[in-house]
C-alpha cells in the first residue's frame, strides 16, 4: 500500500514539475543542499520585488506542505500547515510588500537510498527595520527522475528556552554521492551454444582465447586512473539450456562494469526499470541484474579488481 501511494505522488510530482515555466531550474534540484539554498534565495529580496514562485514550486512535490511549529500567546504548543499554493498566496504578498531576507547559518543533511532529511538553521530580517529572528527549517526530500524534490518543509523559530543547537549552526552532509551509479565499461560477453566444448576449443584454436578452469576467458587490462591494478573483461560460452539468462529468451547477455551497484540500482528502480533477483556478492565483486526495453537481461558488476 505504501508503495502504491508513493508511486502516485511521484507521478503527480513529475506532471507538476513538467508544467512549470520554461526556465531551467535544474541546478536548484541537483542536491538537497542546492534545494535548501534555492528556497531561501527565492523568498529573499528587497521591498516591492516580485518573487519567482515558478522557481519555488519547482523545488517541491505538488502535494508538499509547509508548516510552522510554535506557541500561541498563552504558551500552548501549536502548529500550522499550508498546502504549497496556500503558503505562496498567504506569504508571497508580504515578502514583496515589506522586503524579506533569510540566510543560512548552517545545515545538517543525511541522505540514504534516494531519501534525505535536512536541518537548516536560519536568520531572517526585514530590511530597514530591527526585526530579525533565528530558527530551523526541517526538510524531507526524495530523489527520483534524476533530481531531488522537497516532500515537506516544517520550520520553528528559536526561543529563549529553546536555542538552536550548536550542531545545526555548522554545515555537514552525510550522503551517497548521487553522481555515482553509472556504467564504467564492458565487464563481460556471454552467449549460448549447443556444443559448448566445441565452441571453447574453436575460440582457443582460431582466436587464441584461453579457457579458464571455470569455463570462460578473461581479458586483462588497466584503467587510465590506475595503471597498477589489473582490471578484467570476461568472455563466456553457456550451454543452450542455461537458466542464467532468464527471464530473457535471448541467446546472449552483456555484463557492464559499474562504479556503485547499490546507487545505480536505486536510480533504476526509481525510474521504473525492471530489477531481476537480488544483489549477490562474491570475492570478486557485487552483481545485480536488470531487463532492458527489448527483453535483454543485463548483468551489472561492481568489480573488485586485482582478484584474477
Amino acid at each position: 500500500m505504501k508503495q502504491l501511494i508513493f508511486l502516485s505522488i511521484l507521478l503527480l510530482g513529475f506532471t507538476f514539475a513538467n508544467g512549470q515555466s520554461e526556465n531551467n531550474f535544474s541546478e536548484d534540484t541537483e542536491s538537497p543542499k542546492a534545494i535548501m539554498l534555492a528556497a531561501l534565495d527565492v523568498i529573499s529580496g528587497p521591498k516591492c520585488e516580485a518573487r519567482d514562485w515558478d522557481r519555488f514550486k519547482n523545488l517541491f512535490l505538488p502535494t508538499a506542505q509547509i508548516g510552522i511549529v510554535g506557541t500561541n500567546p498563552k504558551g500552548e504548543s501549536k502548529h500550522l500547515l499550508f498546502p504549497l499554493e496556500d503558503f505562496i498566496l498567504k506569504n508571497g504578498p508580504n515578502y514583496a510588500k515589506d522586503g524579506f531576507e533569510e540566510v543560512e547559518l548552517g545545515h545538517k543533511i543525511e541522505v540514504w537510498n534516494g531519501i534525505a532529511s535536512g536541518m537548516q538553521s536560519y536568520e531572517w530580517t526585514i530590511p530597514n527595520t530591527d526585526k530579525k529572528q533565528r530558527g530551523v527549517n526541517n526538510f524531507q526530500f526524495l530523489y527520483s527522475n534524476d533530481r531531488w524534490y522537497i516532500v515537506n518543509l516544517i520550520f520553528a523559530n528559536e526561543k529563549t528556552d529553546q536555542p538552536i543547537p550548536e550542531k545545526y549552526l555548522t554545515s555537514e552532509t552525510k550522503q551517497t554521492d548521487m553522481s555515482k551509479g553509472k556504467v564504467t565499461g564492458l565487464g563481460g560477453i556471454f552467449f549460448k551454444c549447443t556444443d559448448i566444448e566445441k565452441q571453447r576449443a574453436w575460440y582457443t584454436q582460431h582466436l587464441g582465447i584461453e579457457t579458464q578452469s571455470w569455463g570462460g576467458g578473461i581479458f586483462k587490462w588497466h584503467t587510465l586512473e590506475d595503471k597498477e591494478t589489473v582490471a578484467t573483461t570476461t568472455w563466456g560460452p553457456f550451454k543452450a539450456d542455461t537458466e542464467y539468462f532468464n527471464p530473457s529468451n535471448k541467446e546472449y547477455m552483456f555484463n557492464y562494469r559499474v562504479d556503485d551497484l547499490d546507487a545505480l540500482l536505486a536510480k533504476l528502480k526509481a525510474a521504473g526499470v525492471e530489477i531481476v533477483g537480488e544483489v549477490e556478492e562474491y570475492e570478486y565483486g557485487k552483481f545485480g541484474w536488470i531487463m532492458d526495453p527489448e527483453g535483454n537481461k543485463i548483468e551489472l558488476w561492481e568489480p573488485i579488481d586485482g582478484i584474477f
